[in-house]
C-alpha cells in the first residue's frame, strides 16, 4: 500500500497492479469486481501521469526491435 496517497488513489492503484499482474483481462477483472471499465482506464491514465503507476512495454507483440 502506498502511504501518503489519497484513499481514491489507493484504491484504483490496488485494482490496477492485480490487473497488471496478468492473471485475469481488465475486462474480466472489472465484471468480477464491479468496476466501471471508463472509470478503470481514466484512472490507469491519471496515475501513470503522476508517476505511481508504470507503463507497460510498448513491445506488446513480444517481438525484439531491430
Amino acid at each position: 500500500m502506498e502511504i501518503g496517497l489519497p484513499e481514491k488513489h489507493r484504491y484504483w492503484l490496488d485494482h490496477l497492479k492485480q490487473i497488471d499482474l496478468g492473471v485475469q483481462s481488465s475486462a474480466a477483472y472489472t465484471g468480477e469486481h464491479h468496476l466501471n471499465p471508463y472509470a478503470l482506464y481514466r484512472w490507469r491514465s491519471v496515475l501513470t501521469k503522476q508517476g505511481l503507476l508504470k507503463t507497460k512495454d510498448s513491445n506488446v507483440s513480444g517481438k525484439c526491435k531491430s
